[in-house]
């Protein structure tokens, strides 16, 4: 009987101690994504996808007595944006992302790179360093299409080849 009772309280214990660790690994997730900003990113994505749709209605050269109605369909995209990407709904599944990909090791460094004044100066450049890599990327996608295009057609001409013989 003695024995059960102190394998069952090493049990217990053991437990304990997994739950506090973890308590703590998802502790120092939710502060780096604190320190990182990393709610801003929903906010630049909202952003940007109302430029996207404010381009859109701008390319279908409404009349000028339409614009109105474009506009209440822009505030329902805010509203779908600010229901959907808001920060307090995905927060907690940012954190499981890091908890998941990070050790509490790494993201004790990542919590103390953050607060260093080159993590602070990273968090306010990387919105130009996203917007000038993503240039970069769709300039060279735009030199890549048509290779992409020629390698297509010859692909379909010799699959839709009808067979010799």
């Amino acid at each position: 009987m003695y024995k059960k009772l102190i394998v069952l309280l090493t049990l217990v214990f053991a437990t304990s101690m997994v739950s506090a660790d973890a308590a703590k690994h998802r502790a120092l997730a939710e502060e780096m994504l604190e320190v990182s900003k990393a709610s801003s990113v929903l906010d630049n994505m909202s952003q940007q996808v109302n430029v996207m749709f404010a381009q859109t209605v701008q390319q279908m050269n409404l009349p000028q007595e339409r614009q109105a109605e474009a506009e209440k369909y822009q505030q329902r995209l805010n509203a779908i944006m600010k229901e959907e990407l808001s920060w307090e709904k995905l927060k907690g599944q940012f954190a499981d992302v890091y908890v998941d990909v990070f050790n509490e090791q790494e993201l004790k460094e990542l919590v103390e790179f953050y607060k260093s004044p080159l993590g602070q100066k990273l968090i306010i450049k990387m919105p130009q360093l996203m917007q000038e890599s993503m240039g970069l990327a769709q300039k060279q996608m735009q030199a890549i299409i048509p290779k992409i295009k020629a390698l297509s057609q010859e692909m379909q001409a010799e699959l839709y080849q009808q067979p010799n013989g």
